[in-house]
This record gives C-alpha cells, sequence and structure tokens, in this order.
C-alpha cells in the first residue's frame, strides 16, 4: 500500500507540476480531465519502478522516496525546458545530462529555486520515514539489510514484474508489440502528430512521454515498394540532367561552400511592437539588399537547433517523421553507418574538375551535444572542431560576459581551414554566441521602445546580434581576402524563447518561426529574387540555384516540391504565396509531389538506400537538344 500510495502522488504531482509549467488555466482541471483510464496507467508505471527499487534495496522506504525523486526530476526538467524552450521534455533530452555545463548555463538563476525545492523534498522525506518507522514494522523499513535474504521471493516477484512490465513499455512505439501504446488508446489518449506540445496538453505528461520513445521513424507511405522509388528517381535525374544542360558544369570547381548556422540569429526590425533604437544588423541586410536572400520557416521555436541543421544539410523534413523520431541526430543517424547529404554532395561536386572538397565541422561548443561528434562523420564529414579544440588552441575568447564562444572566433576558425590547403573546403559553422540565455551579458544593451515583460533580455540578445553582424562583415573581408572562390550560406536556426508571445510579422500567424537567410559569393552569381518563404531543407538547393550549379536529382525534387509547397514545419504547411494550408487543401498535383518527396525519404531513413548515390549526384550528361 506503501508503494501505491506514493506512485500515486508521483504521478499526480507531475502531471499537476506539467499543467502549471505548460501555463494551462487550472492544474487541478487539467488533472481531473484525464481519463481514469490513462491516470490508473500512469500510476502503474510509477508503481513498477517502486517495484524495481525494493527489489534493489529492499525497503519500501528507499523505494518509495526513490519514486517521488524520480518524478520530482522529471517535473523539474520538464518545467526547465517549458520555461527555455516552450517544448515538453522528451526521451532524447536525457542524452543533454552528458553536457553538464550546458544544464547549469541554460538554468541560471532558477538553480537556486531547484536547490530549495531539493532541500524542502528531502525534508519532507526525512519527516515521513520518522512517521512511518513509528506505524510500521522495522522490516520494512531501512532496518532491513540491503543484502538480507530474508523475503527474498517477494523481491525476486517485484522485480520480474517490475523489470517485466516496464520492458513491455519500452517497445511502446514499437511496430510489433505496442501493446501499452494500444492500452493508453483504449483508456483514451488520443495522440496528434504536427504539435508535441498538444500532444502533452490532450494526453498529460507521462503518455505524452511516453508517445516520444524510440521506434520507427517513418512510416511507409502508401504505394510504397522500392520499385516505385527507383521510377521517382529516374524521374527526378532526368529532370536534373535536362535542367543542367543550361546550367554551368564548372561552376563548383575549386569553390569553397562555408554553410553558418547563426544562433537564433533574427531581423528583428520586421517584428511589430518590437522598435530597436537601432537596426542591429546593417550589414546583413546590406548583403540582403544585393544578393540571394529570403526569409526561411523554422522547424522550432527558442530551439531545435539539430533538426533545421540536419534538414539543410539532408534536404529532409522532420515534418515527415513520427512524432517520436522528430529529433533526428538522436533518433535516426546515429544508428546508420553513413547518411546521404546535400551538403557532402557539393564536396563531391568537384570531381569531374578536380579532387572532392574536404568536410570541416566547427562547432565552439560540446561534442556530445546532440551527438554531433558522432553524427558529423556519418553525414560525410571528414573532421570536426568543438570547444575543447578551441579551448586547445587558446581561442575560446568571448565578448564581454557572454559564456558562448564569439562568432568571430568561430568565423576565424572556419577561415584558417579556408587558407591552411589549395584546394576546395566545405565548412559547416555552427555558432554559440546567441544561445539563451541572455542575462548580463552586455554593458551596452539596445534599447527597446516598447516595454513588457522581459524586455530587459531582448534588449541583451539585440546586442548580440549587432556582434554577429561585425563578425559577419569580418568573415566576408577575410573570405575576399584569401583570393579564392567561396560561396557562404548563413541563416538563423530560429527565434529566441523570450519575444513577447503576441510577436506578428506581417499578420501571419506563423511569425515566430521566420528567420532570414543569405547566399553571398565573390565569384559569378545571379540574385534568385524569389522571396518565397522557405523551409530549410531548400537551402542548400538555392545555394545552387544562386551559382547555376548542376542539380542533383534531389535538388530537382526540391526544386518541383518548391512549386508547391515551399515551406513545411511540423506546425505549418505553406503555398508559395504563404498561406497557411491544410493537407486537405493541397492541390492534386502538389500531393503527388509530396508523395514522391515521402517516398524518397521513407527509402533514405527506414528503406534500403540503396538508391541514394543516385539521388544525392549529380546525372550524367543527356545529349544535347
Amino acid at each position: 500500500m506503501l508503494l501505491l500510495l506514493f506512485s500515486s502522488i508521483a504521478s499526480f504531482g507531475v502531471e499537476l507540476v506539467y499543467a502549471r509549467s505548460a501555463g494551462l488555466p487550472s492544474a487541478r482541471g487539467f488533472v481531473s480531465e484525464l481519463p481514469i483510464g490513462v491516470l490508473a496507467l500512469n500510476v502503474l508505471l510509477f508503481l513498477c519502478i517502486a517495484l524495481v527499487l525494493y527489489a534493489l534495496f529492499n525497503s519500501f522506504v528507499a523505494a518509495s522516496i526513490g519514486v517521488g525523486t524520480i518524478a520530482s526530476l522529471a517535473a523539474f526538467s520538464n518545467s526547465e525546458k517549458m520555461r527555455l524552450r516552450g517544448e515538453p521534455l522528451y526521451p532524447a533530452d536525457t542524452s543533454y545530462l552528458l553536457s553538464v555545463d550546458f544544464l547549469i548555463e541554460s538554468i541560471g538563476p532558477s538553480s537556486t529555486v531547484f536547490v530549495l525545492a531539493a532541500m524542502l523534498a528531502l525534508a519532507g522525506a526525512a519527516v515521513a520515514w520518522r512517521l512511518m518507522r513509528r506505524a510500521l514494522p522495522t522490516s520494512v523499513g531501512w532496518n532491513s539489510s540491503f543484502w538480507s535474504t530474508s523475503g527474498w521471493r517477494s523481491r525476486l516477484a517485484c522485480a520480474i514484474i517490475g523489470v517485466g512490465y516496464l520492458t513491455v513499455v519500452a517497445q511502446f512505439n514499437s511496430a510489433g508489440d505496442p501493446t501499452i501504446r494500444l492500452a493508453y488508446e483504449s483508456a483514451g489518449s488520443h495522440w496528434v502528430s504536427w504539435s508535441q506540445n498538444t500532444n502533452y496538453e490532450r494526453n498529460g505528461f507521462v503518455a505524452g512521454w511516453l508517445n516520444n520513445l524510440p521506434g520507427p521513424a517513418m512510416s511507409p507511405p502508401p504505394g510504397y515498394s522500392e520499385q516505385r522509388v527507383a521510377e521517382v528517381v529516374a524521374r527526378y535525374e532526368a529532370l536534373a540532367a535536362d535542367a543542367n544542360l543550361d546550367r554551368d558544369g564548372a561552376a563548383l570547381a575549386g569553390t569553397n561552400i562555408v554553410v553558418v548556422l547563426s544562433e537564433s540569429f533574427a531581423d528583428p526590425t520586421l517584428w511589430e511592437g518590437v522598435t530597436p533604437a537601432e537596426d542591429p544588423i546593417p550589414f546583413t541586410r546590406e548583403l540582403m539588399n544585393e544578393h540571394t536572400s529570403g526569409t526561411m520557416l523554422s522547424s522550432g521555436y527558442g530551439g531545435g537547433t539539430a533538426n533545421v541543421e540536419f534538414e539543410v544539410f539532408t534536404g529532409l523534413s522532420v515534418r515527415e517523421f513520427e512524432s517520436q523520431a522528430r529529433t533526428p541526430y538522436q533518433s535516426v543517424l546515429p544508428h546508420r553507418a553513413t547518411f546521404p547529404s546535400l551538403i557532402a554532395s557539393f564536396a563531391e561536386g568537384h570531381a569531374d574538375e578536380g579532387p572532392d572538397a574536404t568536410m570541416i565541422g566547427v562547432h565552439p561548443y560540446e561534442s556530445a551535444f546532440y551527438q554531433r561528434s558522432r553524427v558529423y562523420p556519418i553525414l560525410g564529414f571528414d573532421e570536426s572542431f568543438f570547444i575543447d579544440d578551441f579551448i586547445d588552441a587558446d581561442r575560446a575568447t568571448y565578448v564581454d560576459n557572454n559564456s558562448y564562444v564569439s562568432d568571430t572566433e568561430a568565423f576565424e576558425w572556419a577561415i584558417r581551414e579556408l587558407r591552411s590547403t589549395d584546394e576546395p573546403v566545405v565548412v559547416g559553422v555552427l555558432t554559440m554566441q546567441n544561445h539563451a540565455p541572455y542575462w548580463d551579458r552586455y554593458s551596452d544593451p539596445i534599447d527597446i521602445r516598447e516595454r513588457f515583460e522581459g524586455v530587459e533580455q531582448v534588449e541583451q540578445y539585440l546586442r548580440g546580434l549587432a556582434y554577429s553582424d561585425e563578425a559577419l562583415e569580418d568573415l566576408v573581408t577575410d573570405i575576399e581576402s584569401t583570393g579564392e572562390p567561396t560561396v557562404l550560406l548563413l541563416f538563423g536556426d530560429h527565434l529566441p524563447s523570450i519575444l513577447p508571445p503576441d510577436l506578428t510579422i506581417g499578420g501571419v500567424e506563423y511569425a515566430r518561426y521566420l528567420t532570414p537567410y543569405l547566399v553571398w559569393s565573390n565569384v559569378d552569381r545571379i540574385d534568385v529574387g524569389d522571396k518565397t518563404v522557405l523551409g530549410p531543407n531548400h537551402l542548400m538547393t538555392q545555394v545552387r540555384e544562386t551559382l547555376r550549379a548542376p542539380l542533383t536529382a534531389m535538388d530537382a525534387m526540391l526544386l518541383e516540391l518548391r512549386q508547391h509547397i515551399p515551406a513545411a514545419s511540423p506546425e505549418f504547411l505553406l503555398d508559395p504565396d504563404g498561406r497557411v494550408l491544410e493537407s486537405s487543401q493541397l492541390s492534386i498535383a502538389a500531393q503527388a509531389v509530396l508523395e514522391e518527396y515521402r517516398m524518397l525519404q521513407y527509402h533514405l531513413v527506414e528503406g534500403t538506400g540503396i538508391l541514394a548515390d543516385a539521388l544525392f549526384a549529380v546525372p550524367e550528361p543527356v545529349p544535347s537538344r
């Protein structure tokens, strides 16, 4: 009964804390509206965890405190993520525990709250223990020896029941045995794939978390077969080959490609209701007026950098993944030896005119974060440099009180890589300077005319943008000084989560997901001039369009998709005019192209992938017309 009591408290407690952190009107009302069957399954989950702890420690009290501690940590971690990122905790987030520095930096002042809460919890546990020791037999308290053989049959039974049930729970999204998932659905859970926030709000924290356990990344599209995929690839190979007749086959010869994911980079002059005292990005704006540039629909707000990075590098869309697999650096790539990417196709595109380009990754932060040290080689990177490399080279420099490495230092590392060889280089740079949190970073924040909650952080953030703009100007100057043909793609991954909740840009409902992108080059190029809002998966193709470089079959696929659905995120589908579409509103032509795109993505992620080389290579030229 003691374990059941504490399991019930833990189960209801995490739901109540989740409701508060999600800003729901009534925490108790939220819990009372959850189906009774779902609540019962939640209690059963915590009870089985308690049974395993009892089997290990031979103490009901230890098991009860243990399950309470687990629930408290889950509730606190979810609250912090909701505060910083505006989204709930996922199973994949457990990998962040490997990055202690990031957790400390992200938590900020609220770490004090955590310590106080932990002290109160321990004090409460101590009082409860004393009370229970008076009421319960000695054999159920801490006086029971850990190694005691008394009651071993009951402990063994608890272990078998607990481990057995948790093993079945781990198969929540298994294609073969989703027993627990079916139980939740029978109890009243209804999953949604387009919004994790909605998923958790409808089903509760525990059910929402379970729904994100590992499973197949994608379901087979209707009509999927390897033969059908081969037909699709052949069609886009033909389209690419035909388009390449009018393109410069040597456009990439000896050309460096620099791809910069600029952390939380944005154009704040577009935000309605936020008026900075100065333009923080004048140089970037000048380049955008003269070169290919536009607006990107990010797949995240306040976070999700690696998902945007994945989309840019590969040309694939996280929208097409099952909800539990929408962090592909965690759920998809680590299980592969290699994975095709558009960024790697630029490196391989030099083969006809000389050696392939070397691919270099530069990210002045923890290599374990999003498993980048493991993922980058899978995507084709030859070498990568992380924060330890910056520290070892005495290159970890900062601006004022910012605890993240400056954009200037990250860009200088990229320039050194360009200058280190006469051969072409493809460099992927992920900056950290403008990563949250933003408390007290700079002595000269940019003032904002309007006043709203958290405006001081936004003013600090704007000064960070100004420093990024200056760093970009230095980067362009340094690239020009090398005398080497170079193309630069720069984009913001997402907006920071500190902006006013009623932020708008042109009255669109997806304003919080809009960031700028820019394609600059010191070689012959054209200004594509297309101001259509694009998804991250279209940006590498935009580079080829700017250079009039030969297309791969994947590029041809993306250009075809762009005519109907230029941007797609887990939340939104946009048409070429920027209007939000429901899937049911797609034209027959749009549905057909989207079906082909899904087939190709499934083939690469869950299928054999044997056509990846053909899909990501520039096809052989067709005979002259």
